[in-house]
């Protein structure tokens, strides 16, 4: 008797559903910042002697927006299935995506001060595509959804374990049968006083512009010739300081207030930028995840999946590394909100202590036997293009000094603290291989370290050029998905043998090296 295989069971019906109700007063805000591209056609209307046209205009726009938010919010609807999230949008042409829980890298939650008020949230899904037509953003679902949309992705992947790419210790903890999850326990929370600590030792550079134009004016408005870059003006006025000298100075003065108020600003609003970003910073973890919340007026809520994590950065301004303090990035298949400092990944730690940044990396089976670690340097032909240039501008600054104009001894010292520098940042490049780990020391001012698994580079390639080869030195660059190439995946002039060695023993895990 031929035996017949049951039918497979149909799946269920999809439940379309809207975004809340708030979408259209998130549309409406966007109409305040669209108005800027009207500026041209009310220039226009305006210069062609038309100015009462312009209310019209604008009404018009404003009428066209408000239509384009209600028909976006009535024809965008999403379904969740137990292994699937489904998308639909458009009016006459109607578009549906289908993203598998599989394809999911993030759930990403984040709340506005008036999102807070309507119990809404803004859901990124992160599907590794970088933001391509694979992902998803929903601007307002309640709450209670998203977590509960976040709930049956972690259950269908403690349903479906996968192999992780880390090490065999993670693969078998990640594979063991578990009745029910760890429950959650904190890792690391940022407390009030640290917080405040990290904003003074982050101050905004984005104000060092504005201080050299300023500058610049004082210099440009000085009067009876007195120049504040040429040694000989202070000189002459530290020798004889009288009250009409001093008040001749009067631009200068005010440029270093400027100065000083400028570098008080730069604290302050790298003080502000830093609670707003972090206020309440806390990184906590189950089995399978981590789940960091921050955030004063915005709060975000990222969960960073431990298998998916493709490696990690330590770094720190060079202030901070001196204080002993450090910055931990994970670099997993899905963007950070707001961005990283590496331009994608997620921020771990923002302010951490070396025992802290080691208890997160092994709780993520990411931390390598450091005393171990035999560094190697690049060769320190790595400083050359720079060192090229050091030196054009020496011979431009040699070239104008015997005018006797401050700009030949400005080139000569612009040249050769670039040459230092240049010198200094080749030999702070350096690699090591422990264990299946690579790592990747680089950077002078702001020091870093990477930590790349074996199994998560995917790609190497080894290139030179004919100054290089003559020397028989190459670079090494890293392929690893989800990202871009970072300055941090490169090894830069290193020996083409000791490059076809380390690519040998990447790839094939040969343990001869």
């Amino acid at each position: 008797m031929t035996s017949i295989s049951p039918l497979p069971t149909p799946a269920p019906p999809l439940l379309w559903q809207r975004q809340h109700i708030s979408a259209l007063l998130f549309g409406l805000f966007d109409l305040v910042k669209n108005l800027t591209q009207l500026i041209p056609a009310i220039a226009a209307l305006g210069l062609s002697g038309h100015a009462r046209y312009i209310p019209w205009a604008i009404a018009a726009y404003a009428l066209l927006h408000i239509l384009r938010v209600l028909l976006r919010w009535a024809t965008t609807l999403y379904a969740v299935q137990p292994d699937a999230l489904f998308a639909r949008h458009g009016l006459l042409s109607r578009h549906q995506r289908h993203i598998g829980f599989d394809q999911i890298q993030d759930i990403s939650i984040e709340q506005n001060i008036i999102s807070r008020m309507f119990g809404v949230a803004k859901l990124s899904v992160e599907t590794g595509a970088g933001g391509g037509e694979d992902d998803l953003g929903l601007n307002a679902i309640t709450m209670p959804k998203a977590m509960a949309l976040r709930a049956a992705l972690h259950q269908h992947r403690a349903a479906t374990p996968t192999e992780t790419h880390t090490d065999t210790q993670h693969s078998a903890a990640s594979t063991a049968p578990t009745d029910t999850p760890d429950a959650p326990h904190s890792l690391y929370t940022l407390s009030r006083h640290h917080l405040m600590l990290s904003g003074l030792l982050s101050p905004s550079l984005g104000l060092l512009a504005a201080l050299a134009a300023l500058l610049g004016a004082a210099e440009r408005i000085q009067p009876f010739g007195y120049d504040i870059s040429d040694p000989r003006t202070w000189a002459r006025l530290t020798a004889d300081a009288g009250f009409g000298d001093w008040l001749r100075m009067a631009p200068i003065t005010i440029a270093l207030w400027l100065a000083l108020i400028l570098g008080l600003l730069m604290l302050l609003t790298g003080t502000l930028s830093t609670i707003f970003r972090d206020w309440d910073y806390r990184l906590t973890s189950d089995e399978r995840a981590l789940r960091r919340t921050r955030g004063l007026t915005t709060r975000t809520d990222v969960v960073i999946t431990i298998d998916r994590i493709q490696s990690a950065t330590i770094r720190a301004s060079w202030l901070k590394h001196q204080l002993g303090w450090h910055e931990l990035h994970l670099r997993s298949l899905a963007q950070d909100i707001g961005g990283t400092a590496d331009g994608g990944g997620h921020q771990a730690l923002p302010f951490a202590r070396s025992d802290t940044v080691d208890h997160v990396l092994g709780h993520i089976h990411l931390c390598p036997p450091w005393p171990d670690v035999i560094w190697q340097r690049s060769h320190i032909a790595s400083a050359l293009p720079a060192c090229a240039f050091a030196l054009l501008l020496m011979l431009a600054g040699a070239a104008l000094f015997p005018a006797h104009t401050p700009y030949g001894a400005a080139l000569l010292a612009t040249g050769l603290a670039i040459a230092i520098l240049a010198v200094l940042s080749a030999q702070r490049r350096q690699h090591g291989v422990t264990g299946s780990w690579l790592l990747i020391r680089r950077g002078l001012f702001a020091p870093s370290i990477t930590i790349i698994p074996f199994a998560s580079v995917q790609s190497i390639t080894i290139s030179d050029t004919s100054l290089s080869r003559y020397w028989g030195l190459a670079t090494l660059a890293l392929g690893i998905p989800g990202s871009s190439r970072y300055a941090d995946d490169i090894i830069p002039a290193i020996s083409r043998s000791h490059a076809m060695a380390l690519r040998a023993k990447i790839l094939n895990q040969d343990p001869s090296l």
